[in-house]
């Protein structure tokens, strides 16, 4: 194999590793210790990107037991895991609502069963306990938590906006319709409103065949940092940073939509669109 092949393979199974954390955890970042025969390098992956440091001997120099002695001292948050996710446990009042509402049809006024195919769907999203979280969304009014299950998408790639959606119980009204939660990496611009502002103006206006707005806000603090320190390095390129700034958020819709492939034909599809 070309070195230049080589190297390109193996980075993309280290992308593919980190991802694959990513996908699995609630994450803000995560480290990385890359071995390279006698040499290693530390990287710390954000969704705005990743940094690394210059290869070096970890035989000869103490680099890498500095880093494992600093990050073994470290805690959770600063590790990287997103305290505004908490996991559900077994002994939990939230895992057994959730093992109802995944089990017993919601019924109407009339007994009538309603948004089955909702229940199915949320019943799916937590047949692997290890998937049960509740979720804090901080709004201007105070903190709103949810329960959710597994994501119902991933994000293809790590850098990005790494949105996941989930079918959510709003602790607020634990018996009521499930509501979706949707969680991303907003780009952090000036001139970008939050998703959740622009649908509240767009829900006090009437506009029609639009989701109905619940709640939304940023996630605490959280915010990339690869993009600060391209800018930390890179002091005369003002203004043009290929990464982007990205900002932990999340909204929360009162309309459940269905995905595309629950779609049997193309006029069913077009018979909503229009």
């Amino acid at each position: 194999i070309p070195a230049a092949a080589h190297r390109a393979h193996n980075f993309d199974r280290i992308l593919a590793h980190a991802k694959l954390i990513f996908d699995n955890q609630h994450r803000t970042h995560h480290f990385t210790v890359v071995v390279l025969g006698s040499k290693a390098r530390i990287v710390r992956w954000d969704r705005s990107g990743v940094i690394y440091t210059e290869k070096f001997d970890y035989k000869k120099e103490i680099t890498l037991a500095k880093f494992l002695y600093c990050y073994t001292r470290l805690n959770a948050t600063e590790r990287g895991h997103d305290p505004s996710a908490v996991p559900i446990t077994p002994s939990s009042p939230h895992y057994h609502l959730m093992r109802n509402r995944a089990t017993d049809p919601r019924l109407d006024e009339e007994g009538n069963m309603v948004d089955e195919d909702i229940r199915k769907a949320f019943a799916e999203s937590v047949d692997n306990p290890r998937w049960r979280y509740t979720l804090i969304v901080n709004t201007e009014e105070g903190p709103r938590v949810f329960v959710v299950g597994k994501p119902n998408f991933f994000p293809p790639t790590l850098a990005g906006r790494g949105t996941r959606g989930y079918i959510a119980i709003d602790l607020a009204d634990p018996a009521g319709p499930f509501v979706y939660l949707k969680d991303a990496w907003r780009v952090n611009h000036p001139c970008m409103q939050q998703e959740g502002a622009i649908l509240s103006a767009l829900n006090a206006a009437m506009v029609p065949h639009i989701p109905t707005l619940v709640c939304h806000g940023d996630v605490l603090e959280q915010a990339t940092v690869t993009d600060k320190v391209w800018h930390a390095l890179h002091p005369q390129a003002a203004g043009t940073c290929p990464l982007k700034a990205h900002k932990h958020y999340r909204m929360v819709v009162r309309e459940v939509a269905e995905p595309l492939s629950s779609f049997r034909n193309g006029r069913e599809l077009v018979k909503v669109l229009i």
